[in-house]
């Protein structure tokens, strides 16, 4: 008799369940030329970045800890991280808020940090942006090139 190696059944069903539900295909970054939708989101740990369908851009922690503040400036907004390393949101084809980072053509990417900062990185792994809402302790602190405001939401935000 042949011993066959069988994959138990409820590690099966594991795998099965991660494939239908979102947490286990949640993300933690996007990549140039990737775009999140309203009501996409990044999420790491406690830490969720939501493109809201208000067209604001809310980093929570609990609550609203940095936002794009960009509330009711459009209607089906989104996210994109640029192939020349802006992150931009736009609201059809208009741009509403932009990280400022066009540095040319490259291997960008955004990352919701363990930290609970959102960064920039370029192909060379350096910060170029960063909202600056690091807690300090809980990971990688970087000194980006420009550094968005981390000054107090002012603006409405609801979590999805």
């Amino acid at each position: 008799m042949v011993a066959r190696n069988l994959i138990p059944l409820p590690f099966l069903l594991l795998i099965f369940l991660c494939l239908i539900f979102s947490p286990c295909l949640a993300r933690s970054e996007l990549r140039a030329g990737q775009t999140l939708f309203a009501p996409q989101y990044l999420e790491t740990g406690r830490f969720t970045l939501v493109m809201q369908n208000d067209c604001n851009l809310v980093l929570y922690d609990g609550g609203a800890v940095w936002s794009s503040r960009t509330f009711g400036k459009g209607t089906n907004c989104r996210a994109a991280m640029q192939t020349d390393g802006n992150f931009v949101i736009y609201t059809g084809g208009r741009p509403v808020w932009a990280s400022n980072t066009n540095f040319g053509f490259g291997n960008y990417v955004l990352v919701l940090q363990r930290d609970r900062n959102l960064v920039i990185y370029n192909g060379q792994s350096r910060a170029i942006w960063a909202t600056g809402t690091n807690i300090f302790g809980a990971g990688v602190t970087v000194a980006p090139l420009k550094n968005a405001s981390s000054t107090p939401v002012g603006v409405p935000v609801k979590k999805p």
